[in-house]
């Protein structure tokens, strides 16, 4: 897993996982079950959507470098790296 979907499981940034649509899709009748088709087409670029907002919005704050995976995967937060508490950081108090 990314970052992004660590961040997506951690702070609940959304309610839709991208491995249930595909898993849904495969149920039942598949990509011509009518339920799971609207739902995929419906709830897939709305995810894509959000993320490419949330992502774009922490590049520019200069929050996206400050996560990173440890050897296990698990979603690490560096607040020394966060360009927001940089001053902080350089202890310019």
């Amino acid at each position: 897993m990314g970052v992004l979907s660590e961040l997506c499981l951690r702070y609940r940034l959304s309610n839709t996982d991208e491995a249930k649509i595909a898993e849904r899709a495969t149920v039942r009748g598949g990509l011509f079950d009518p339920d799971s088709w609207m739902y995929s087409t419906l709830r897939g670029p709305d995810f894509l959507n959000r993320m490419v907002l949330f992502t774009a919005r922490c590049v520019q704050d200069g929050v996206w470098e400050a996560f990173d995976l440890d050897d296990k995967g698990n979603l690490v937060y560096n607040w020394r790296k966060d360009k927001r508490f940089s001053e902080l950081a350089a202890n310019n108090t």
